[in-house]
């Protein structure tokens, strides 16, 4: 079966449906390390006074200080694990433990992946200094016509990455199912359906916006909050509602509903989006069909 474009979008919906209690494991621990946790050793290290009150780092005691980095260290830890989690979940039929967060070889291969294309990412930036140069220029002082060529070119590299990230995704998503660490092959593996795959993850990362942050907003209009989302939209903000609980004098009934949809609308709005992946992963060409096609040269995978 080839990749579909509609059953990449509900590929996670329906693994979540199959296996449901696998789902609600891996849930639970992201809100529990992801969110619970660095929270609450924050509030541990007295770098956080209360509702409305900033985070204070220079009156912070050594320990303090070191509970505080602690904190935001466990962070891309656990980050890594629930990305480990999720592609076990999505691309291959491995059941959930009871402690679905792990650190082995999964997680291992995902952060080389990831560490290999931000490598890439960089020199790519490096290359692009002088044109990403005269994107500001036009912006600032071309007048109508530079701005509109700006936004003219910055529209087309988000219209480029749009093509990219999805089969960098993918590759993670491989990394795991094949239990191989082959970026290039991985990455190339999805060369059949890479526009197919690009669309989905579009339409996948704009569904993915209105639940994590147009439902919220709607929920937050609904509390009475209406000063507090206009102030966000004049700004362009898309500041997590987390951050905006906090800076809250009070958390109430109302600063609990808003969390709760952002918290459940976001999650959605990532299964939507690594459920496109996974689809990918799972009829992505094998070893030998890339061989076979001469795409990139074959090598032994570790």
């Amino acid at each position: 079966m080839a990749f579909s474009f509609w059953k990449a979008l509900g590929h996670g919906v329906t693994r979540v449906r199959e296996r449901p209690l696998d789902a609600a494991r891996i849930w639970a621990f992201d809100a529990l390390l992801l969110a619970v946790v660095p929270g609450f050793l924050i509030i541990v290290s007295g770098a956080w006074s209360g509702p409305g009150e900033p985070v204070a780092f220079a009156s912070l005691s050594p320990l303090q200080t070191a509970v505080l980095i602690a904190s935001l260290w466990s962070l891309p830890v656990f980050w890594l694990a629930s990305e480990g989690a999720w592609a076990r979940f999505l691309a291959t039929g491995e059941p959930a433990t009871a402690i679905p967060y792990r650190l082995g070889r999964d997680e291992l291969r995902i952060f080389g992946v990831i560490a290999l294309w931000a490598v890439v990412g960089f020199l790519l930036l490096l290359c692009l200094i002088l044109p990403i140069g005269l994107v500001g220029v036009l912006a600032e002082q071309g007048g109508p016509g530079g701005r509109a060529g700006a936004a003219l070119l910055v529209g087309a590299a988000i219209g480029i990455s749009m093509f990219i990230m999805p089969r960098i995704h993918t590759s993670m998503m491989l990394a795991v199912r094949r239990k191989a660490f082959s970026p290039l092959g991985h990455f190339s593996a999805s060369d059949p359906f890479w526009f197919r795959l690009g669309l989905a993850f579009g339409v996948a990362y704009i569904l993915s916006l209105v639940s994590g942050y147009i439902l919220p907003g709607l929920a937050a209009l609904a509390a009475g909050y209406t000063a507090d989302v206009a102030g966000m939209i004049s700004r362009g903000s898309l500041i997590p509602w987390s951050n905006w609980a906090a800076s809250k004098p009070s958390i109430g009934f109302g600063e609990v509903l808003v969390l709760l949809v952002a918290w459940i609308g976001g999650s959605f709005g990532l299964l939507l989006t690594r459920g496109v992946f996974a689809h990918a992963a799972l009829h992505a060409l094998e070893q030998h069909e890339l061989d076979a096609r001469g795409s990139y040269p074959a090598g032994a995978s570790t």
